[in-house]
């Protein structure tokens, strides 16, 4: 059924749309200066199940497709004032609408009017007076093609949410425009290895109700993984009080060390602001300490074909574990091949071999005091 909308009509509709049921019928928008030709267009697809909305000018006709965003348009070329190439230009340049159909209906059949329409970023055409049962099939062939791109962006919103459990926006969007930057097989890598862990936890949570500490997590951990993505960094995942994370897969970057020690250093000052709250509470002297290593490790997805981790497994990925066991309150140590790779960006304190568990020599260990160079 045919309707003539106002902008603010649209806007309604709109509304209105975006509350509907996944079957809501699809939306022919027609565009045309001359009433008698949107008679037609009504009466060709009459017995369709499509709602058609109807606009006289170009002007209208963006502010309609903003709102209403339907799923094909036939748009008229020559009209006053804002003709339907510019219109289509207009379209296409909209990231918010260059992906809807466009179809021109226009009298103008010449190689060149088709070839600006083109250029314009138009889909298809159909020339005047046009055949009922051809405008019906092009319609019909858009709608299929809009369906199909509505289902690969629900898709791609899903993937880009399972990413960022373990990624920042910005690594996930990468990884989906260029899949192959994932590299999300299993395959020998090198990465910066962080774990955190909070100090003095197990002892105050034996007394406290189980909510409270799932409260006390989940502050902390939104926290520290705000500066871990915020730095380009990988989630692994949470054991108890500690998270662990990487650097370095599934995208490689050269300063991939830097970038998680600069993390680590936020994740100290993120953590003191929350233990501000908690000044009055039994949490007020829990502390941070973070470990970090780099080297080569294994990093890949690890399980069975319905459960599945993406992680990091190796030496490094152990040293790592071992340097944030030795970490006191607030402290951040690294291995003196992450020293190596950071020491021109920040402080280190030369704390000397110490002995670490599960090894029989000591390592050499370096304390992080602050950053010396700005982030890049």
């Amino acid at each position: 059924m045919r309707q003539t909308l106002s902008p603010f009509e649209s806007g309604l509709h709109a509304a209105q749309q975006g509350s509907a049921d996944p079957g809501v019928r699809e939306v022919v928008l027609a565009v045309d200066d001359t009433p008698r030709n949107l008679d037609v267009i009504e009466a060709v697809l009459a017995r369709e199940p499509w709602d058609l909305q109807c606009v006289t000018n170009g002007p209208d006709a963006l502010r309609v497709v903003e709102a209403l965003s339907p799923d094909v348009i036939l748009l008229d070329v020559m009209m006053p004032g804002m003709d339907g190439i510019e219109v289509c230009r207009q379209l296409k340049g909209n990231p918010r609408t260059r992906m809807i159909p466009v179809v021109l209906v226009t009298a103008l059949d010449s190689p060149e009017d088709r070839v600006r329409g083109l250029d314009a970023g138009a889909d298809d055409f159909v020339t005047k007076p046009f055949h009922p049962s051809e405008l019906r099939a092009r319609i019909r062939a858009h709608l299929r093609v809009r369906a199909l791109q509505r289902r690969l962006q629900a898709r791609e919103a899903i993937l880009r949410t399972l990413f960022a459990r373990y990624v920042s926006d910005d690594v996930a969007k990468a990884i989906l425009r260029d899949p192959s930057l994932a590299g999300l097989g299993v395959a020998r890598s090198r990465l910066a290895v962080l774990f955190a862990d909070l100090r003095g936890f197990t002892a105050v949570s034996e007394s406290a109700p189980p909510e409270e500490v799932v409260q006390i997590l989940n502050q902390t951990f939104l926290a520290l993984t705000e500066a871990l993505f915020a730095h380009g960094g990988t989630f692994d995942k949470f054991i108890g009080d500690c998270l662990m994370a990487f650097f370095g897969a599934p995208i490689v970057g050269e300063d991939d060390a830097v970038r998680c020690v600069r993390a680590a250093l936020d994740m100290q000052a993120a953590f003191s602001e929350v233990l501000r709250g908690w000044a009055d509470t039994r949490y007020a002297d829990l502390g941070l300490g973070i470990g970090i290593n780099v080297g080569d490790a294994v990093v890949g997805n690890v399980g069975t074909e319905r459960l599945m981790d993406y992680t990091a497994i190796g030496d490094t990925v152990n040293l790592a574990a071992r340097l944030e066991e030795t970490a006191g309150r607030s402290e951040t140590l690294v291995s003196e091949a992450v020293a190596d790779a950071v020491r021109h960006a920040f402080d280190l304190e030369d704390l000397g071999v110490r002995a670490v568990k599960g090894r029989a020599q000591g390592v050499r260990v370096f304390r992080v005091l602050r950053a010396t160079a700005p982030v890049a």
